[in-house]
């Protein structure tokens, strides 16, 4: 039951990175999840659970330096 407990919905994983200013929409979010296979689905209803939320984040694409190597 550990999915039921800790998952939460897409629309509710968008609530929660809104409070920290990071905006998500939820399609996007889904589009993600769906690509990448971290979420579980029941039908049309979908929950992601904190780790795959991690995996989903992991994927996204990372940050990069515009730092040039003095060597």
């Amino acid at each position: 039951m550990s999915i039921l407990a800790e998952g939460k919905t897409p629309e509710e994983w968008v609530a929660v990175l809104a409070e920290r200013s990071i905006p998500v929409s939820v399609r996007t979010l889904r589009e993600a999840a769906n690509r990448i296979g971290a979420c579980h689905k029941l039908g049309r209803a979908m929950i992601i659970t904190p780790d795959q939320m991690d995996m989903i984040l992991q994927e996204g694409q990372q940050c990069r330096s515009n730092r040039i190597s003095a060597a």
